[in-house]
């Protein structure tokens, strides 16, 4: 009828996404690096009801946000594309043997292979990403791993190798405005950007 308003409907909240992110939050009450705000912390708890992360900030980041000091996992995995799509800590993670849910590149191509199109991230499958193809290294050498290149390492406390879970695409380019590492030059350090 004329004059009628009509009204938007209400946005239906991404309950997996929602999800994901929030078991990724309590991950966070270990696997981050942050200020408790509570004496006792309670298991199962809000992370910002018991701990403030601590913030992309120089002396912990790198000017790309590459992790540079003991940051732990969550501000990295926080920038990451895996994490705005969803993905929670317990895809890749076996969270009660504290080991990842499968070896090497299996890992990645569980979601990130040219098979049809069937999982919870569409749009993954474009091409086999665990191939020469894609990573410019012999299948099975130093560089085909994908961690190699999208999730390189340090070491902190002189033994304590981690990951940096931003899981970012390597920029060389980048990294030489910016003076931050990269995961290319890392290894070719005899080529440029």
């Amino acid at each position: 009828a004329s004059g009628e308003r009509t009204q938007r409907p209400v946005a239906t909240p991404n309950r997996a996404l929602a999800g994901a992110h929030a078991q990724v939050d309590q991950c966070a009450t270990c696997h981050a690096r942050r200020t408790r705000l509570v004496e006792d912390a309670v298991a199962g708890a809000p992370l910002f009801d018991q701990f403030v992360p601590d913030n992309l900030r120089p002396g912990l980041y790198h000017a790309d946000g590459q992790q540079l000091d003991e940051v732990f996992e969550y501000g990295s995995y926080r920038q990451s594309r895996m994490y705005q799509a969803g993905v929670a800590c317990t895809d890749c993670h076996d969270p009660h043997r504290g080991r990842l849910r499968a070896d090497g590149n299996a890992l990645c191509t569980a979601c990130h292979n040219p098979a049809p199109d069937r999982g919870r991230f569409p749009g993954l499958q474009a091409q086999d990403y665990d191939a020469p193809a894609h990573h410019f290294h012999r299948g099975g050498g130093a560089g085909s791993q994908c961690v190699d290149c999208h999730m390189p390492s340090r070491n902190y406390m002189v033994v304590h190798p981690r990951r940096d879970h931003a899981i970012r695409v390597p920029r060389p380019d980048l990294s030489a405005r910016t003076g931050a590492p990269d995961a290319c030059t890392g290894c070719h350090a005899d080529r440029g950007a």
